[in-house]
């Protein structure tokens, strides 16, 4: 595990490098692998997305640091969008590889 955080509804969502994202239910105590679409299980049973680092905004919203780029998780629509590194495009992140967030006190 790379980083463990709590939301704002008591789910504990944990960033892995071998299972990806993986969310705790404090109330069912149940976990369940978060499978984004465009991400699979590999055949030695890990995912094929590498969470490095995860993040809470002051919204709400999830931000997960990954080697795919960076993963936003809107808890309200249950949806998650991919940012990534686009050739030729200067608004993009500069690389896919991302370690760490932190998150600014700008609005």
């Amino acid at each position: 595990m790379n980083r463990i955080i709590p939301d704002q509804t008591g789910n504990i969502w944990i960033a892995n490098n071998y299972r990806g994202i993986v969310k705790f239910d404090g109330i069912s105590d149940d976990f369940t692998e978060i499978i984004i679409d465009g991400h699979e299980r590999l055949k030695d049973g890990t995912m094929d997305l590498f969470c490095f680092s995860a993040t809470l905004d002051n919204t709400g919203i999830i931000w997960f640091a990954t080697a795919q780029g960076i993963m936003k998780y809107d808890a309200g629509r249950e949806s998650f969008i991919n940012y990534k590194y686009e050739d030729g495009n200067n608004n993009s992140i500069s690389s896919n590889q991302v370690f760490g967030l932190l998150e600014s006190k700008n609005k």
